[in-house]
């Protein structure tokens, strides 16, 4: 990032005199004119002077410059040193950025401060440009090095020029919304419709019918008859070829309209709710659990906050992010997109709440510049229109070739007039163009379209269906990427017994069934274990599960949607007051819920987390209508299940619950709950349970260790 962007030419040794001295001569390097005298101006700016200095004797004075193409970067070494503000500088970087490019400027100035730190003694020995560049391109590829310096709130908020408390003003937003544009992904080129409907009439194959068509008019030919009908052959292709792409066009754009959601933003110190595409860089955005996050934006407050990346990264599984306000360095080797404390457009909050300010909006994001990309991909032709162009070039050609000779031998020799030998000619040239070839494969193509449609799969060309059928190897890198990102309940084993789970997706529509037959919900409802394990799945849960107008979708964790949609197939329903939630922790590797059910005195503690964390909290187990102590052979039993199941590729949970009855009595009971294995190819997420009941033999009086209720 640094080695690329740095010109030998713009690298100066020996600086010396003062630092302002230093600056102008670093200047006098830029392509920029006046670029001392911008940088003058900011010698007033104390704080601007106080974020120059990096330490360990390394300094970055930065400027954001209006209509500036790419970045620019001038390196000074000073092995005397140079004084600013009472330290001695000998590594002065010159950093000028574009002013429309927040995200991009604090990217660079995160770097910059992480490694010029690392190697200042090493650049300090070099003499002549093109080993620094090499010290800092070797530098740049260490995985031992820091990646990036995380910058304070207090310099975020500086470099983006807002307030984190009370956001930006209103007029300062619609300022800056003038400035930087929309928070919209811009389509880099859309080809007009007539040029589409133009395409698709006077392809070279349709050209040829065109040719054959006209030539059954001629005067003395006397076919219009099948002109007409070669004409129609070609209008009618031409116009379903253009409605389907116009179709598919419609929908990409319905698809954009769906990511223009709206959003909550603190501005003139007020949260309000506007617009995503009127946000604008230096805005406090504020997250929920299930928001779409509007735009990149570094974490100002967080509170248990996990996301889903998949859409930027392909990990499936959730990432957790946080809020860090000191100026650390972040150690190894770390993408952009992975900083922990940064979120991106597109993705999606799964747990938690934030505050966010925004450095990327727009084509500036992350998921913009992915747009920007695919929008540069030069279209091919596929393979069946190589095949296509081919055979029309050898059927001209021959038509052409032996019409021209029967013309001339029929005229020259055969005794025959020029008007006669020329309606022989277009009589042959007519009947070697293949007028059924372009409508057979049409429909063709268009067939295979419908039945992708029908498998929710969008083709924006007719040709990118034969496409998909010549691949022969589709490479991928993980088990998470290739499927319909579902979580799905499908198995439940409980008191020694296997009860199978029917239903697809999110859709809370399913069937419980046991050796074979099915289960009402007054069975389920009599079977005391199994709807213990349904009401831990349904209570000790954050996520929401809403319909849309042709399915179900989740609203938080993917895994707790799985949860909720089991609990509501078995007709789950309840009003309970939620008093204490301790949210799931990497550490403690379990979330609690302290809740009250309606109409009930005394309260009820859930439990979920990792299986073996669980267990370990458990003595006594609930089979059947009894409570007894958990023996070692049975707790083996349990480990040894759930190794069969975790052998099997599904993800495995712990449940477990406690009320008021049980404190009393000291009982825990214990669900033990197995999720599922993530099949490639579009093979969905299937979910087992495995139930089993714990208690704690302990008085009635409970401690809080590690956030969590647990008996004293």
């Amino acid at each position: 990032m640094i080695a690329e962007r740095l010109d030998a030419t713009k690298v100066i040794f020996g600086l010396k005199g003062s630092f302002p001295a230093a600056i102008d001569q670093l200047c006098a390097r830029s392509s920029l004119a006046n670029l001392g005298d911008r940088f003058s101006s900011q010698k007033r700016n104390e704080m601007n002077q106080r974020y120059s200095y990096i330490g360990s004797g390394v300094a970055v004075p930065h400027l954001r410059v209006e209509n500036l193409a790419a970045p620019e970067l001038i390196l000074g070494l000073a092995p005397q040193g140079l004084s600013f503000n009472g330290v001695n500088v000998k590594v002065i970087l010159l950093l000028v950025t574009p002013a429309e490019q927040p995200a991009q400027h604090l990217q660079i100035l995160q770097r910059v401060s992480s490694l010029l730190p690392a190697i200042t003694g090493e650049l300090l020995e070099q003499r002549d440009a093109p080993r620094v560049l090499q010290t800092i391109a070797r530098a740049e590829q260490m995985s031992a090095l820091p990646t990036y310096l995380n910058l304070t709130q207090e310099q975020i908020a500086f470099e983006l020029e807002t307030d984190l408390s009370d956001g930006l003003t209103s007029a300062e937003a619609h300022s800056r919304l003038a400035h930087y544009g929309r928070n919209v992904l811009q389509r880099v080129r859309r080809e007009p419709w007539h040029i589409k409907l133009f395409r698709n009439l006077f392809s070279f194959f349709a050209v040829l019918l065109w040719i054959a068509a006209l030539l059954c008019f001629v005067p003395g030919v006397d076919l219009p008859q099948l002109g007409i009908a070669i004409l129609l052959v070609i209008l009618i292709n031409g116009l379903f070829a253009f409605m389907q792409e116009y179709k598919s066009d419609r929908a990409l754009e319905m698809l954009q309209q769906l990511i223009a959601q709206k959003c909550r933003v603190i501005r003139d110190g007020k949260i309000s709710e506007i617009d995503t595409a009127e946000l604008v860089p230096g805005d406090i955005i504020s997250l929920e659990q299930g928001n779409l996050v509007p735009a990149d934006g570094r974490l100002v407050e967080a509170f248990e906050v996990e996301v889903d990346n998949s859409c930027l990264t392909g990990e499936s599984s959730p990432a957790r992010r946080y809020k860090s306000d000191q100026p650390v360095l972040v150690s190894g080797k770390f993408l952009w997109i992975e900083l922990p404390n940064a979120v991106f457009a597109g993705t999606a909050l799964l747990r938690g709440r934030a505050r966010a300010v925004v450095f990327g909006t727009g084509m500036n994001t992350e998921v913009g510049k992915i747009a920007s990309l695919t929008q540069d991909i030069r279209t091919e032709p596929s393979p069946l229109q190589k095949q296509l162009r081919g055979t029309v070039y050898a059927i001209t050609a021959l038509a052409s070739s032996l019409g021209l000779l029967l013309l001339f031998l029929g005229w020259l020799i055969g005794g025959l007039t020029f008007l006669e030998a020329f309606v022989f000619f277009v009589g042959l040239f007519v009947a070697n163009v293949p007028e059924g070839l372009l409508p057979t494969v049409t429909l063709s193509l268009a067939m295979g379209v419908q039945r992708m449609a029908k498998r929710h799969a969008l083709v924006k060309s007719l040709p990118s269906v034969e496409t998909l059928g010549c691949t022969t190897v589709i490479c991928c890198d993980k088990t998470g990427t290739l499927t319909q990102n579902l979580m799905m309940a499908s198995e439940i084993a409980v008191d020694g017994e296997t009860i199978q789970v029917s239903g697809v997706g999110y859709s809370p529509r399913g069937e419980f069934s046991h050796a074979g037959q099915l289960l009402s919900l007054e069975s389920i409802s009599r079977w005391t274990t199994l709807r213990r394990l349904l009401d831990c799945a349904f209570i000790c849960n954050n996520s929401k599960l809403e319909q849309g107008d042709t399915e179900y979708h989740v609203i938080g964790d993917p895994t707790e949607g799985a949860l909720m949609c089991l609990a509501e197939k078995a007709g789950i329903r309840g009003t309970y007051q939620r008093l204490h939630l301790n949210p799931f922790e990497s550490i403690r590797k379990r979330m609690s819920v302290l809740v009250k059910p309606y109409r009930e005195h005394e309260a009820t503690l859930y439990v979920k987390g990792a299986p073996l964390e669980t267990l370990q909290q458990c003595d006594r187990i609930h089979d059947g209508r009894d409570v007894r102590p958990l023996t070692d052979v049975e707790r083996e039993r349990v480990l040894q299940k759930n190794d069969e199941m975790a052998n099997r590729g599904l993800r495995v949970l712990g449940f477990a619950y406690r009320d008021g009855a049980a404190v009393r009595a000291g009982a825990l009971l214990c669900v033990l709950l197995h999720a599922a294995r993530e099949d490639l190819l579009f093979r969905s997420h299937a979910l087992a349970c495995l139930s089993f009941c714990f208690s704690r033999h302990r008085p009635a009086v409970c401690i809080r260790r590690n956030q969590e209720v647990l008996p004293a």
